[in-house]
């Protein structure tokens, strides 16, 4: 395993590096609910037992020899939104929320009036502690000792929830080497607000109605984005693994929108903390077309930003791209559930000739297996065995 790991870190981190290696990697993106789907556990499993959520995923590495992975959550911790009344009102929780073995669920939320832009401009921290989490959790709108008992409770379990998933991490390395490329996440300031305090639509009407008070709020957010990465992160600073990041609502703005109210407080999100020594992994969810010439300017040397893709050319994209980032993604998920073996390996060749000359290139899907519904097994494996067939150097 100590073999197999060192293949694939010198293979990826070349990549990275924008290195030419001995093939193109290839990127497997589990979401807790397409492993819990693939051993035959529900939702609810993996959000109450975490050993079941251990099993699954280790099922999944035993089958499939990915190059790397990103183990995008899923599991989140359910005995915790118990402890706090269990109204997270923007997820469902399996098993009381929503059906047992239902994916995870967003429900668009508004937690924070328009007209309490000043206070939370005024200091981000009380406004979210004070005022949006006890109208998120029930148990936090008691008294003083009912809060605390609420914190503590729901604290103690979350640390167990931590310590479970650092045991599992390690335990997948040394059992199947294998070689996750991020750890900790982060939020730009803008998906921040949106998010997790006003909500998509309402936050829409503000560009329009207070677009300063937008701008003043990412701003004041800002500190918090940055303290947060570092605290999911832990430890000293280091540009690889990477910090996750997803880029949730930036081409819903338009690119003047985006311009004003999105890329300054994400531009300086990632100027700090690479200049600090950390690294990237952004996914860029939506269409980045019209966005590309903006991340020519994003901070950062060579190696530390890996950009995923949903949509975009990538052909344009490497010629714009290839000299500054490792790209990766933009291969069609509907072609794992649609697509004929023929397809999905011509996509797969399409994606490899126009991306990965020279190196540089990591392939994976455009978005994270949600379903075994959506992303079927064995066509996961034929893209795999078209990555090793095509992506030869």
């Amino acid at each position: 395993m100590a073999k197999k790991y060192a293949e694939k870190l010198d293979r990826v981190t070349k990549t990275i590096n924008l290195e030419q290696p001995d093939r193109v990697p290839f990127m497997g993106i589990i979401i807790g609910s397409w492993a819990a789907g693939y051993a035959g556990y529900t939702m609810k499993d993996i959000f109450f037992d975490y050993t079941k959520y251990d099993l699954a995923v280790n099922q999944v590495l035993q089958n499939f020899d990915f190059d790397c992975v990103r183990i995008a959550g899923g599991a989140r911790p359910g005995p915790v939104f118990q402890a706090l009344g269990e109204s997270a009102k923007g997820f469902t929780t399996p098993g009381s929320q929503s059906p047992d073995d239902s994916i995870l669920q967003y429900v668009d939320v508004s937690y924070m009036e328009a007209e309490e832009y000043p206070e939370l401009i005024k200091d981000p921290f009380a406004f979210i502690f004070e005022k949006i989490l006890p109208r998120k959790y029930p148990a936090l709108r008691g008294n003083a000792p009912q809060q605390a008992i609420a914190l503590a409770k729901s604290g103690m379990l979350y640390t167990k929830f931590g310590s479970a998933m650092r045991g599992f991490t390690q335990g997948w390395l040394n059992n199947y080497g294998n070689l996750s490329l991020t750890r900790g996440s982060a939020r730009a300031p803008f998906d921040m607000l949106a998010d997790f305090l006003r909500g998509f639509k309402d936050i829409m009407y503000d560009l329009r109605r207070y677009p300063e008070e937008v701008c003043s709020a990412c701003e004041a957010l800002l500190p918090l984005a940055i303290k947060g990465a570092k605290h999911s992160f832990g430890g000293p600073p280091q540009k690889f693994p990477f910090i996750y990041m997803t880029l949730h609502l930036a081409t819903y703005l338009g690119p003047r929108s985006f311009e004003k109210f999105y890329w300054p407080t994400f531009k300086a999100l990632i100027q700090a903390l690479t200049d600090e020594g950390y690294g990237f992994l952004l996914f860029f969810q939506g269409n980045w077309n019209a966005y590309l010439d903006y991340l020519t300017d994003l901070p950062g040397d060579k190696g530390q930003i890996l950009a995923l893709f949903e949509t975009v050319d990538m052909k344009r994209a490497k010629q714009v791209l290839g000299k500054k980032m490792c790209l990766a993604g933009n291969f069609s998920t509907e072609l794992l559930l649609f697509g004929s073996s023929n397809e999905i390996e011509a996509h797969a060749k399409s994606l490899i000739d126009d991306a990965a000359p020279g190196g540089g290139y990591i392939l994976t899907t455009d978005k994270s297996w949600l379903s075994v519904q959506d992303v079927k097994p064995e066509k996961v494996q034929i893209l795999m065995d078209a990555v090793r067939r095509y992506g030869v150097y």
